[in-house]
């Protein structure tokens, strides 16, 4: 379109050149009558181009309201199963009877309360890809069977998955989560149904402090969430 507009002007241009040279003089009338024909051409040229900016612009807008929103915050609700080893998930203690270590089994699932940051990157598509999205979740609350609510504030605790938009607010994720767990170490989970010494004498207890027994670890889980996202 440019490169048409610039040839018209050129031969616009040259063309009243040509008429002002004096082996080719026109006279005024007729001088005025090219300049005016010449003015109409460009004028039919800028209306064409100004029907093609607006069509680009149109298009343009159609593109940006269709990735506006790409980014959303969130809030899930879902339940969660932990699938470690129960002797790193398990309830350790020690036997009142003989005094021996014992790991007693815990609730693997729970409900959970999650803020969730969520992406929504295949919009423009129009398969049912474009309901397709990623999420980062934080945990906020937990209630399970041995603690009707706790919320997560020693540790955090959450993880990433994918979603599937169900409608413009609704979607469901699957995620992959870490749970923070407070376990024995695995010298210690070895003597199990052994009794543990400490300075030569039997332990009747356990203090979850004692970084001798004690670490810090991360569980692994799958968590199936309910979606609420805010905004468009």
């Amino acid at each position: 379109m440019l490169r048409s507009l610039q040839k018209h002007l050129s031969v616009t241009f040259a063309g009243m050149v040509v008429v002002a040279t004096p082996c080719w003089a026109q006279s005024p009338s007729d001088t005025l009558k090219t300049i005016a024909k010449d003015v109409r051409g460009i004028q039919e040229q800028i209306k064409g181009n100004t029907a093609d900016v607006k069509t680009i612009q149109a298009q343009l807008s159609k593109m940006a309201d269709s990735k506006a929103g790409v980014i959303h915050f969130a809030v899930g609700l879902g339940v969660r199963f932990i699938y470690d080893e129960k002797e790193y998930f398990g309830e350790p203690s020690i036997s009142p009877i003989d005094s021996t270590l014992q790991i007693d089994s815990r609730d693997r699932g729970a409900v959970i309360l999650s803020g969730v940051i969520m992406a929504t990157p295949f919009v423009t598509k129009t398969s049912w890809i474009s309901n397709l999205g990623f999420v980062a979740n934080l945990n906020l609350a937990e209630i399970s069977s041995e603690n009707v609510n706790t919320i997560n504030n020693k540790s955090i605790e959450g993880g990433l998955g994918i979603s599937y938009q169900l409608q413009s607010n609704f979607a469901l994720a699957v995620t992959y989560d870490l749970v923070y767990s407070r376990r024995l170490r695995d010298y210690v989970l070895t003597r199990k149904g052994d009794r543990l010494f400490d300075n030569g004498k039997v332990l009747t207890k356990l203090n979850r402090e004692n970084d001798n027994l004690f670490i810090d670890d991360n569980l692994s889980s799958l968590s199936l969430k309910f979606i609420y996202r805010f905004g468009k």
